[in-house]
């Protein structure tokens, strides 16, 4: 996921700050300057909404690797 991520992030493809970046093909500037929402200095990925997202994506993945049958056990 944080792959993906750094993919986007970093090619120009998309910006999620406030402020608009002119390389970017997509910009998406933020109405704030609070650091919760925009992730201070060091952007996007570290704001409350990206670490909610991380931890949903975790406990997903458990929930899958918990659920898929134990092949050695067999």
């Amino acid at each position: 996921m944080h792959s993906i991520w750094n993919i986007f992030m970093s090619s120009g493809i998309l910006n999620i700050s406030n402020e608009p970046m002119e390389n970017c093909i997509f910009n998406y500037v933020l109405e704030t300057n609070s650091p919760l929402i925009t992730g201070g200095e060091f952007d996007a990925e570290a704001s409350v909404i990206s670490i909610v997202a991380y931890l949903i994506f975790i406990v997903l993945a458990a929930a899958l690797i918990k659920k898929k049958p134990n092949k050695a056990a067999v």
